[in-house]
C-alpha cells in the first residue's frame, strides 16, 4: 500500500550491512559536529534540540 505521508518511526535498516548500513552512518557521522542543531537559546529550541538529540541516539542504536 502506497504511503506518502510522514513515517512516526524510521524503518530498520535491512540486515544492518551494506549499503544501507554505509548510508545510514554516514548521516549519522555528519550530525556529530551538533546533534542538538540548536538555532535559539530558550527552552522551545533546546527542548527541540534535545528530542533531535535524542532521536538521532535512538537510530545510532
Amino acid at each position: 500500500m502506497k504511503y506518502t505521508g510522514v513515517l512516526p518511526e524510521v524503518p530498520a535498516v535491512g540486515d544492518s550491512s551494506g549499503a544501507d548500513l554505509t548510508t545510514v552512518t554516514n548521516h549519522l557521522n555528519a550530525e556529530l559536529a551538533n546533534p542538538m542543531d540548536i538555532r535559539g537559546d530558550d527552552t522551545y529550541w533546546t527542548g527541540k534540540g534535545l528530542g533531535r538529540a535524542a532521536r538521532i541516539a535512538e537510530i545510532a542504536e
